[in-house]
């Protein structure tokens, strides 16, 4: 009886350890996409028309980034402000690239279109 009532408290503990980790995660995902499009909004806009150097603040948060997790939690705002083109390039040169074919807010991703 001890141990069901040990197990039982354990796996309570555990379902709460996961149910609490969930938001801080999609937290820190959100804060990151912010600095992310923050520090690279200059080359992602959609009248931009330079790209980063590799040594750029832009480029050491893509480089750390989550690329395709910022894709999957682009807004309708973001799409609207966020030249796609343009953001697979930079992603590219900061060498975290999207992969060929990957569905980024709605576009695929061709190497051969965005080069």
């Amino acid at each position: 009886m001890a141990n069901a009532k040990a197990l039982g408290i354990f796996c309570l503990l555990v379902g709460i350890a996961i149910y609490s980790s969930y938001p801080t995660h999609a937290y820190q995902l959100l804060d990151l996409k912010a600095k992310v499009l923050r520090e690279c909004w200059t080359h992602i806009h959609r009248q931009a028309f330079s790209m980063p150097e590799r040594s750029s603040l832009c480029c050491k948060k893509v480089e750390k980034a989550d690329v395709k997790d910022i894709c999957n939690n682009l807004t309708d705002d973001d799409k609207v402000k966020i030249d796609m083109v343009k953001w697979v390039q930079v992603t590219r040169k900061c060498e975290n690239p999207l992969p060929a074919g990957f569905n980024c807010a709605g576009q695929l991703m061709f190497p051969f279109i965005y080069i």
